[in-house]
């Protein structure tokens, strides 16, 4: 055994009760960030700006449209499902 070995002892095997820890640890952690709290006048704002833009080149059915935020384990996603009538020429 070294002298860095001597100063931190031998190496520390990782149980998988040590891995369960860390994973809850991360979930909680994830959990607090409240990754989806968007308050809905937010989210009705986001959705009307991007239906401006997208009206410029489309005719869409705007009372048809659903905007989502929706979340895996890694990530969050805006989801809109905009009904397009037509091409703007």
């Amino acid at each position: 055994m070294g002298l860095l070995g001597w100063l931190t002892g031998p190496p520390k095997e990782v149980t998988s009760r040590d891995e369960a820890k860390k994973r809850l640890q991360l979930t909680i952690f994830h959990d607090r960030m409240e990754v989806m709290e968007l308050p809905p006048d937010r989210l009705n704002a986001l959705r009307d700006e991007l239906l401006h833009v997208i009206a410029k080149y489309f005719e869409v059915d705007i009372g048809r449209t659903e905007c989502t935020l929706e979340q895996d384990e890694r990530e969050v996603a805006f989801v809109a499902n905009i009904p397009v009538k037509r091409l703007r020429v």
